[in-house]
């Protein structure tokens, strides 16, 4: 079978720990606020991923767990969201 897994993990190349076993994997906690499932409410990205757009009606917490915390951010509520309604 297919194991996408494997495939997803951030370049060595962007933290030198990244690959290594050893590292110290923390999780980073995003509160996200939001009025509506059907629109982007936050996006959050990880380096050497990609992004992930959130979307909620309430509150909610999502935790990412990368090497150190390192390379994960989430847009401030203000921003615009990458694809803001993703319904359609």
């Amino acid at each position: 079978g297919s194991d996408a897994s494997n495939r997803l993990v951030p370049p060595s190349a962007m933290d030198p720990d990244a690959g290594n076993a050893n590292a110290v994997a923390t999780d980073v906690q995003h509160v996200i606020d939001g009025t509506s499932w059907k629109k982007s409410s936050r996006d959050i990205s990880i380096a050497g991923i990609g992004w992930i757009g959130i979307g909620v009606s309430g509150r909610c917490t999502i935790n990412v767990r990368t090497p150190k915390g390192k390379g994960t951010v989430a847009t401030k509520p203000r921003d615009q969201a990458l694809i803001p309604d993703f319904a359609e």
